[in-house]
């Protein structure tokens, strides 16, 4: 592979003002997402989040896994305090008005773009193929590869939903951290620029464990410039330890949060690990696929592994791996250093995401992909300036128009999918155009239609999401149980109390701890008159809640099972309790001096 060496950096006027262009393309493609609200993982991580609405929590943020603030119990698969800091300033500055949650991505996918124009602007500035400070190809190149990653359309989920802070912030972080550590080689002995690389590596491990590639990066980058010159030098060494100092301080403040460096998630699905090594391979060559031409990229669907290595699409895709990796290994001098960084970046921030499955039912996601389409950029960029030094000006004005139509089209296309994140409705309606087997998604649209009041409509979701479960290779038990809840109560409210028993009972002997399944099915015992079963699931149920709302609703229902059952004293307790935490309420109020009246 050829050398590269970058050179001094110069001020251009033109530059300086091509590096805001891409944050002003940003708000043009997504100023329509402004309009979206909260969806998906938004409900728990900002609505019913105490941690954002308060700097107090912040020994809370720091000290805890990224699920910490949940009640719930939770398996810790990661540590991103970051994100919440980001979301504890937009709560202060926006409250939960969503526009400027999404206002505040915009800016930072903008900001990315800033700064893919200057990282570019770095990797291109070589010396000996006699670019002059006047040359256009010294900006209009980043310029196109800095366009090229504000508008792809795989960058819509990122930039449009609020959920993805940590991938836009860890690349801002890292993005930064690299462009110090490319100034640090202009001749000064200064350690000031790696030690501010360093710090902000950190806090890109602070956003997302995948900036983990960094040093990676950074390998690349001194072997694009030196070779292998000095690789082990002791210069080269001290560069490097402020790197691996952020890297020991990072591992060993999350192992000691969530009990390990790397954990597996909490969705049993039964895949075993064969699987999932064959199913990575389709699972790359799609998200290949999606960065370059995402056109049937659905988001949130379901994980469908391929049951055998025999299976076409999997021969087909480990052939694909292979070629590449001949192809690479054959023409490997007819490319720079360059351009095996570039491929690099690609590749390594997708690795991680082979493992999703493993802690996620939606395991493919375009958000993944976001670094990578630096990587993807830095490519074109260097296509681009090839054409313009080296293949005249007719070509370049042909190539250059080209590009701004690719931009236009793609700016259109982008600002299209972005609506898809409007809000859970349209999330879920359009992931279950994906696949007629994403029980998943069908879930969640009964779920919604649960809320709205819309009974039988989610009866028919939930019946076909729970068949379309258990038809599956390997059925989603904890989805499962939720599927059964709901459809439960909407079996309830609609009269179907046997059918609400079975779903009821199939939930409590997988999740005998849920309160509010006990809490229902007590109340249809009670309605049959088995009024004995109905007290001691109420009982269970106050056990296993501590939500004064949900409390109050247990003792009401318990005080009226003790007194059909004629325990007078004990019915009076249960009121009484209940009236203790609504006292408020009239018709407790009079079931209690009923009771008491009777004594």
């Amino acid at each position: 592979m050829s050398g590269y060496q970058p050179g001094k950096t110069r001020i251009n006027p033109y530059s300086v003002a091509c590096a805001f262009i891409p944050v002003v393309l940003a708000f043009l493609v997504y100023y329509g997402s402004l309009a979206n609200g909260f969806v998906y993982d938004d409900n728990e991580q900002v609505l019913r989040n105490p941690w954002i609405t308060s700097i107090g929590y912040l020994d809370d943020i720091f000290l805890s896994d990224s699920f910490g603030f949940f009640k719930e119990t939770f398996q810790k698969v990661s540590y991103r305090p970051i994100m919440f800091v980001v979301y504890m300033a937009e709560y202060a500055m926006f409250g939960i008005s969503p526009w400027g949650w999404h206002l505040t991505n915009v800016l930072l996918h903008g900001i990315n773009g800033m700064m893919v124009f200057l990282v570019i602007s770095r990797l291109l500035a070589m010396r000996e193929d006699g670019a002059g400070l006047s040359s256009p190809a010294v900006y209009l190149a980043p310029l196109v590869g800095a366009a090229v990653f504000v508008t792809l359309p795989v960058n819509a989920e990122v930039v449009s939903w609020v959920g993805c802070v940590p991938e836009l912030s860890y690349t801002l972080f890292l993005l930064v951290a690299f462009y110090l550590y490319t100034l640090a080689w202009q001749g000064q002995r200064s350690t000031l620029p790696h030690v501010l690389s360093a710090v902000f590596f950190f806090l890109a491990l602070l956003s997302k464990e995948t900036a983990i590639i960094f040093p990676v990066m950074v390998f690349l980058y001194d072997l694009a410039r030196d070779r292998y010159e000095g690789l082990f030098a002791s210069t080269r060494i001290v560069r490097y330890l402020p790197m691996a100092a952020a890297v020991a301080v990072y591992l060993i403040v999350r192992s000691y949060i969530i009990g390990g460096v790397a954990r597996s998630g909490g969705i049993d699905t039964g895949v075993s690990d064969y699987l999932y090594f064959i199913n990575a391979f389709p699972l790359f060559i799609n998200y290949l696929t999606a960065l370059v031409l995402p056109v049937n990229d659905y988001p949130l669907q379901v994980f469908e592994p391929f049951l055998s290595a025999s299976e076409p699409m999997v021969i087909i895709s480990v052939v694909l791996v292979l070629a590449f990796a001949v192809f690479a290994l054959i023409f490997r001098r007819r490319f720079s250093a360059l351009h095996l960084f570039a491929v690099v970046c690609i590749i390594l921030p997708l690795l991680p995401a082979l493992y999703v499955p493993t802690f996620s039912r939606t395991p493919f996601a375009d958000r993944y992909l976001y670094f990578s389409t630096f990587g993807f950029s830095l490519l074109v960029a260097m296509g681009a300036r090839s054409a313009m030094m080296h293949r005249g000006r007719l070509y370049a004005a042909v190539l250059v128009f080209l590009l701004i139509v690719l931009t236009v089209v793609n700016s259109v296309w982008a600002a299209g999918r972005s609506r898809i994140w409007k809000d859970d409705a349209t999330l879920w309606t359009f992931a279950a155009k994906g696949s007629e087997k994403n029980h998943v998604a069908i879930h969640s649209l009964g779920y919604l239609a649960m809320k709205a009041g819309r009974v039988d409509e989610a009866i028919s979701f939930l019946e076909r999401s729970k068949r379309l479960n258990n038809e599956s290779s390997f059925p989603d038990r904890t989805l499962l149980i939720m599927t059964q809840s709901i459809l439960g109560a909407g079996y309830q409210k609609k009269g179907l109390l046997d059918k609400a028993v079975s779903e009821y009972n199939d939930v409590l002997r997988f999740a005998p701890e849920d309160s509010f399944v006990n809490y229902n099915l007590g109340t249809i015992y009670q309605q049959q008159g088995f009024l004995a079963d109905a007290v001691d699931l109420y009982m269970t149920a106050l056990l296993l809640t501590d939500d004064p709302v949900h409390r109050k609703e247990i003792y009401a229902n318990l005080g009226g099972a003790y007194a059909d059952l004629g325990k007078r004293a004990e019915a009076l307790d249960a009121y009484s309790e209940a009236l203790r935490l609504a006292p408020d309420d009239p018709v407790l109020r009079q079931a209690a001096e009923g009771m008491q009246g009777l004594r």
